[in-house]
């Protein structure tokens, strides 16, 4: 059994009921027990049990110190991550996303055709001429092929605990736990369609073998560049990849590090005669001007140096200019995030398990894909 690490906070969520911040740690003796060292206050605080310091305040567990005066909100205060959903996205903003399509399978395969023939002018003949010739277009086919993974997570939790969470505040540790492993993978999916795995054995938009980069171009952030050369950056920015898609494709979006999409509204000088604009509605404009109404400029903190390096040992920033179009590249999610029914063999432990299959992220075509790295 995993113990729960309960913290209160004074705030209530949309129901009224206090937030708390659930936490677990994987040693089953700490479940219940004091503060203390063998529950003696002589021997000192038990630190299995205080995540946070030496006070008895920030002491984890279901038993906390109290007196006549304390008043138990039922308010949770929860832990904060980095989410999409601050800039009201999701995955799905970034990159196609298919859900419920190759359910159980252990490969996904994806089919490319290629025009394989003559120029057009080899196809003009000559109705008088003996034995005249058709030119013959025919086309090249191949497959990418790529593997699914299984994830699964088990909840866990006894009779007692929860009358020990319901004794101590009125705590529903059996949501909590179930709203953290919703959590875990929520977080996870996000971090693969941007990082991939650890393992590498899925890859994601900003980390990936397939697409080319560029570490010439952006050498430093795009928000400290000066006036003149930011407009030289605009233009080599769009010019980049239209060369790099051997001048087919136009970019729909351009993601960037956090830290210098913030710094982007900072003022350009127009030229005499106009107002100053934000260095992002300038790009905005330029990039909407020269590849469609709906382009987007996006933020994003795995792009982020910092991020990336203690999540994956990056240390790049990563810009990238790509299409978002489902033939260009996609993630799949064959089964979607799924919850057992609990059960129990002896009406006192009770367990279900959350299960999915996924994909890191696939490249069709690389060319349509662009990173920046400094």
């Amino acid at each position: 059994m995993k113990s729960v690490l309960f913290r209160p906070t004074g705030k209530l969520n949309d129901r009224g009921i206090e937030i708390h911040e659930p936490q677990f740690l994987p040693n089953r003796l700490t479940a219940g027990k004091s503060i203390f060292r063998n529950g003696d206050p002589q021997m000192g605080l038990d630190m299995r049990l205080n995540a946070a310091g030496d006070s008895p305040e920030n002491a984890t567990g279901y038993q906390i110190l109290i007196d006549t005066m304390s008043y138990i909100k039922q308010q949770e205060s929860t832990q904060s991550y980095y989410e999409l959903g601050v800039q009201g996205l999701t995955p799905r903003d970034f990159i196609p996303i298919v859900v419920g399509e190759g359910a159980w399978a252990s490969n996904i395969l994806t089919r490319r055709t290629y025009l394989n023939a003559g120029d057009f002018e080899s196809g003009l003949v000559r109705q008088s001429s003996n034995n005249a010739r058709q030119a013959n277009a025919v086309p090249s086919m191949d497959s990418v092929s790529y593997p699914t993974f299984l994830w699964a997570d088990q909840v866990q939790y006894t009779l007692m605990e929860i009358e020990q969470a319901l004794q101590a505040s009125q705590w529903d540790v059996i949501a909590a736990k179930h709203r953290a492993r919703m959590k875990m993978w929520q977080l996870g999916v996000q971090a693969i369609t941007f990082l991939g795995t650890r393992s590498k054995n899925m890859e994601g938009l900003l980390i990936n073998t397939a697409s080319p980069v560029n570490t010439s171009l952006i050498t430093a952030y795009v928000s400290g560049l000066n006036a003149a050369n930011f407009l030289t950056f605009v233009q080599q920015l769009i010019s980049a990849f239209w060369t790099s898609s051997n001048s087919t494709k136009l970019p729909t979006h351009f993601v960037m590090p956090m830290v210098d999409y913030l710094g982007l509204m900072t003022l350009v000088p127009g030229s005499a005669g106009t107002f100053p604009v934000p260095m992002l509605t300038y790009l905005e404009n330029a990039f909407k001007q020269l590849c469609g109404p709906n382009f987007k400029i996006v933020g994003n903190a795995y792009a982020d140096a910092a991020n990336n390096n203690t999540l994956r040992g990056l240390n790049k920033n990563v810009y990238a200019l790509y299409r978002y179009d489902p033939e260009t590249m996609r993630m799949d999610i064959p089964v979607d995030f799924t919850v057992t029914q609990p059960n129990s063999l002896d009406n006192f432990h009770f367990q279900d398990v959350g299960y999915a299959q996924l994909t890191g992220l696939q490249v069709f075509k690389p060319l349509e894909t662009l990173l920046f790295q400094f």
